[in-house]
């Protein structure tokens, strides 16, 4: 993604809504395991998600510091929630996410769902707001 992501093409407009839409596909894809088909990577993407996520709103903050009061909360947001899928990476390898005890597992969903409702605020600012 690094390499890649100067090259790529996103409308300046739709950025606040990806930033949200790849946190919702993370919770909805890769927290549930639907595709993990054995590779134990699940955590692994999670985390490269939440990656994408803030190289967009590194794009945004100029533009999200005077519109969004919940700034600080949000970027706290993402710390604790790649701090516990880091918890899970032991010398190159992830724990896979079948291997989560209940507890962990419970945490890392609430860790996404809590990103989901500090992003919702942020997509809904870069909304283009029609007036006709």
């Amino acid at each position: 993604m690094r390499d890649g992501w100067s090259d790529q093409r996103m409308d300046p407009a739709d950025m606040g809504l990806r930033a949200h839409e790849i946190i919702e596909n993370a919770e909805q894809f890769e927290l549930t395991g639907r595709t993990d088909y054995g590779s134990g990577t699940n955590l692994a993407t999670a985390s490269a998600n939440i990656d994408g996520t803030r190289q967009i709103l590194a794009e945004l903050t100029s533009l999200l510091v005077p519109r969004d009061a919940g700034l600080a909360q949000l970027d706290a947001s993402l710390d604790r929630a790649q701090q516990d899928l880091d918890a899970r990476h032991h010398g190159g390898t992830w724990t896979p996410l079948a291997e989560l005890t209940r507890a962990q597992r419970e945490r890392v969903n609430a860790d996404f769902g809590d990103l989901l409702e500090r992003l919702a605020p942020v997509a809904a600012i870069f909304e283009v707001r029609r007036t006709a």
